[in-house]
């Protein structure tokens, strides 16, 4: 571990600081400016990749795509000491200075890269750690918390797992190795619903999907699981399957283990618009 001096005094140490501002970064009661407002590496390469194909169709223009590609994202690739080795990073840095434009050579490149880059991400910010290679420490907490709400996770329920799996000697390694074993979890499949209001759109198409619930048994999963939202006038409701990275995702909450009796997390519904809910075992 590498200690932190001030006018001579230790102040911490630079692993015990990584490991405190992870942490830090996913409460949601901090307070703004000190709030995770970042995009993590790899969805902001992915972000690049997309904006290629919206200037195709006059969405963005060639000058946005290219000041984002090179004055934000080749900056923030500079500064990320989790992507890979140095000739991925000459190619990132020759696609970035290159126009992108939907089906060229340099967007399949930016694509292949954002790949690569997000393979192995987290193992590459452990090697950091245990190595006792130098970082930045707000830079490397910001990374690394950035990357795992990227990949679909809640902060809350980030939080909840972290306090109860870690010990409190547990050093920033361990957080890594948890953070590691979540994202090697990969996405479960969660039973979400919407919710319908008013008048149905082809209503016998919908009695005749199996994935149609009436008036009744919506009323009664209403009452069961959301009885402090307004009362409805629902009409009835349709299942849909719903990927999602654990409990108190945006697509719901649950029990620290992904027990998926618990309720969905209730959303805004307006009159006569379908309003996606999510997981409930009762409605599997």
């Amino acid at each position: 571990m590498t200690a932190i001096y001030t006018d001579g005094k230790c102040m911490a140490g630079r692993d015990d600081l990584l490991k405190a501002r992870v942490c830090e970064l996913l409460e949601s009661w901090q307070p703004w400016q000190r709030r995770l407002w970042d995009l993590g590496t790899v969805l902001a390469l992915r972000e690049a990749v997309e904006a290629a194909d919206w200037v195709s169709r006059q969405v963005l223009s060639p000058a946005a795509t290219a000041w984002y590609a090179r004055e934000s994202l080749l900056p923030r690739l500079g500064t990320d000491a989790a992507v890979r080795d140095g000739q991925v990073r000459r190619q990132l840095n020759e696609v970035c200075k290159r126009p992108l434009k939907t089906g060229t050579r340099g967007q399949r490149a930016l694509r292949l890269l954002a790949d690569l880059v997000e393979e192995g991400y987290l193992q590459r910010w452990h090697e950091v750690v245990v190595s006792g290679r130098a970082y930045n420490v707000e830079r490397a907490a910001r990374s690394i918390a950035s990357h795992m709400l990227d990949q679909g996770f809640h902060q809350d329920h980030l939080r909840r797992v972290i306090k109860s799996r870690l010990a409190h000697d547990a050093d920033v390694r361990d957080l890594v190795e948890l953070l590691i074993e979540l994202q090697a979890r990969g996405k479960r499949a969660y039973t979400g619903f919407v919710v319908l209001e008013g008048k149905v759109p082809s209503p016998e198409v919908a009695l005749g999907s199996t994935r149609w619930l009436d008036q009744e048994t919506v009323g009664r999963l209403l009452a069961e699981h959301f009885s402090d939202y307004p009362a409805l006038r629902v009409t009835g409701q349709r299942r849909i399957p719903v990927p999602g990275r654990g409990p108190g995702s945006p697509y719901g909450r649950g029990g620290d283990d992904g027990d998926l009796r618990q309720t969905a997390q209730p959303g805004p519904l307006s009159q006569g618009t379908p309003d996606a809910r999510c997981p409930s075992e009762a409605l599997r």
